[in-house]
């Protein structure tokens, strides 16, 4: 069976459920991956998503950060080993939600990430995103041994090559173009997973 799967930082969902709702009317993916929501949990109208036939699972945060992951019931009954943030890496930002869904029969691992900006390379920010990079790497290289079949989705928060990046010679230095951060994504592809949009 085929499964579409979507991603989309919304900038938040307050402001932009409208849309949201459109496209899900529009398009009917039946997974849809939401980062950076601005929300917290108990906010987020997940009624709305019911009405159109979609189970949400949620973890807001109030002003900042924040995703969700809806999923179309008609294809997927539940939702199951649902992990919010990553594990052994206190975090108090709500930016990784994972969870499980079986696709014929099949155990389809989905996780939904909204990854540190990192704001600048001075910024105290900055080691803060390499960690969270590192500690993502090493807990994907678990899951994957569990999960063979698994989507890692969400905004990066990275450029991993000059034709990613709208304007190469101005952004080379920031911190989505620096060659330790292009090195974490090409981390990630190492461990067996492919840049579906390459």
């Amino acid at each position: 069976m085929k499964c579409k799967i979507t991603t989309w930082n919304v900038n938040s969902l307050k402001v932009r459920k409208p849309h949201v709702l459109q496209f899900l009317q529009e398009e009917s993916p039946d997974i849809l991956c939401l980062q950076e929501l601005k929300q917290p949990t108990e906010e987020v109208d997940i009624r709305a998503f019911a009405e159109l036939s979609y189970s949400t699972e949620v973890f807001g945060q109030k002003t900042y950060n924040g995703v969700a992951t809806l999923t179309k019931k008609s294809v997927f009954s539940e939702c199951t080993n649902i992990i919010k943030n990553l594990p052994n890496f206190e975090d108090p930002q709500s930016r990784l939600l994972a969870m499980t869904v079986l696709l014929d029969g099949l155990p389809l691992r989905i996780v939904n990430g909204y990854f540190p900006n990192g704001e600048t390379t001075e910024s105290e920010k900055f080691p803060y995103k390499l960690k969270w990079l590192d500690n993502l790497i090493a807990w994907l290289e678990k899951e994957l041994k569990q999960y063979p079949n698994l989507v890692l989705l969400g905004d990066f928060n990275i450029a991993p090559e000059d034709i990613d990046a709208k304007h190469p010679e101005e952004w080379k230095h920031t911190v989505l173009c620096v060659p330790e951060v292009r090195q974490k994504f090409k981390n990630l592809l190492n461990l067996g997973l492919v840049d579906s949009f390459r």
